[in-house]
């Protein structure tokens, strides 16, 4: 069974259950936007912010981007967890 983990990892909480999940042999990953130092990252991939500075059409290329690799995470998982 595919799992994914969306979008914040609030007190390392998704990676926690990620990798919790991959001990029992499940293929568990998170993609959370706008990582944290503090928190632990293992198994975690990470979608870069939108930056505020850039021009209109850069952020909304970014922004499209960020969308096709949400979507293409979702499409392949069996079941997403959403952590807010």
């Amino acid at each position: 069974m595919r799992v994914l983990h969306l979008p914040n990892n609030a007190a390392s909480q998704i990676s926690t259950l990620v990798r919790a999940q991959r001990s029992i042999g499940l293929d568990a990953r998170g993609l959370v936007i706008d990582p944290h130092v503090i928190q632990t990252s293992e198994g975690i991939r990470f979608i870069a912010p939108i930056e505020p500075h850039m021009g209109w059409v850069r952020r909304r290329w970014q922004a499209v981007r960020r969308l096709v690799e949400i979507a293409s995470a979702v499409q392949r998982a069996d079941v997403v967890h959403w952590h807010s």
